[in-house]
């Protein structure tokens, strides 16, 4: 889920406003998002009554002008002609796109069905509702998201992480899956082959395996090839980001039940701690969370937020651009 199933409490204007960090293609976007959502989230554990903030932003969005929102929509996704047929020069042909279905090109279904579920349906709501279910499903597969998502967890320093055998949450170092890259380069220097690895490895899932860091390959093989095309793409090369690509990172081993419920997982890497970017190795992450314990009780860890899956989403949105100018 690209808002982390916030959707229904952002208005328009900010999912917009997200949407934009979200495929900008840096890491350091990735992370201002993540923590924007964080925060959403945060605040509303903070709120004492069962009228909590999400409920009042649901409700606050849901009473906005719904033709604000389709003006909004409109301008976002059907710009001035002028643009629209610079924009359709640009894009890759539809028959270098897969799809699960021939006969037509996926199209995005409407989120906003809350209103409908008190409401008796016609035959024909029901069938048009099923009909962009379906069509929201072949969308996912066509163009998925990366298997990493970035997000922000605040992690509470109440415990003894230099000591494996009792600590909730393990780190492991990764010298291996991304040992392709050598040593640290620039994304824009990188030739086709090394930036095609790299986004790939966004929607490969992390695992450990005696003691090291593996990567298992999305079943959906036919997504992230059609996101994949982009790169292809001369007119989308000259706008390769400059970033820096570390060929090292930290990934978590192990957590405890009780630290999933912060969202942490097996297999999310270590990007961001208090804002700053990380790209050591676990003695420094160790020495940067000690250092952390003395002055305060929790820690912002972001993670995710690295340039493969940062390029996946730019090029994700691109893909997806591409095919509505078809």
């Amino acid at each position: 889920m690209l808002f982390q199933g916030l959707d229904s409490c952002m208005s328009q204007s900010e999912k917009n406003f997200i949407l934009s960090l979200l495929t900008r293609g840096s890491p350091e976007h990735l992370s201002q998002a993540a923590h924007i959502l964080a925060s959403i989230v945060e605040m509303n554990n903070k709120s004492p009554s069962k009228d909590n903030f999400i409920n009042r932003r649901i409700r606050k969005t849901q009473s906005e002008d719904s033709h604000d929102r389709r003006k909004l929509v409109d301008q976002k996704s059907y710009p001035n002609s002028q643009s629209q047929s610079q924009n359709a020069r640009r894009m890759p042909r539809a028959s270098s796109i897969m799809s699960t279905n021939s006969t037509a090109s996926a199209t995005r279904s409407s989120l906003a069905t809350t209103s409908t579920a008190t409401i008796p349906m016609s035959s024909s709501s029901q069938s048009n509702l099923r009909r962009e279910a379906e069509n929201e499903r072949r969308w996912r597969v066509n163009f998925p998201l990366p298997s990493r998502m970035p997000k922000q967890v605040k992690l509470p320093l109440d415990f003894d992480f230099e000591n494996k055998r009792i600590s909730p949450i393990r780190f492991i170092d990764d010298e291996e899956t991304l040992s392709f890259l050598h040593y640290n380069q620039r994304y824009n220097r990188m030739d086709y082959h090394l930036r095609k690895k790299l986004v790939e490895d966004a929607f490969c899932t992390l695992y450990i395996s005696w003691g090291k860091v593996k990567q298992r390959q999305s079943y959906n093989s036919i997504g992230p090839r059609n996101i994949l095309v982009g790169l292809e793409h001369q007119a989308e090369e000259r706008q390769l980001p400059d970033i820096r690509v570390p060929w090292r990172r930290v990934i978590i081993s192990y957590v405890e039940k009780s630290f999933e419920r912060l969202g942490l997982r097996v297999g999310d890497v270590v990007t961001h701690v208090d804002g700053e970017v990380f790209d050591g190795n676990i003695e420094k992450l160790r020495f940067l969370l000690a250092m952390k314990k003395r002055d305060s009780s929790s820690v912002d860890i972001v993670l995710n937020a690295d340039p493969g899956v940062a390029e996946a989403l730019r090029l994700r949105s691109f893909m997806i651009r591409s095919q509505e100018f078809l």
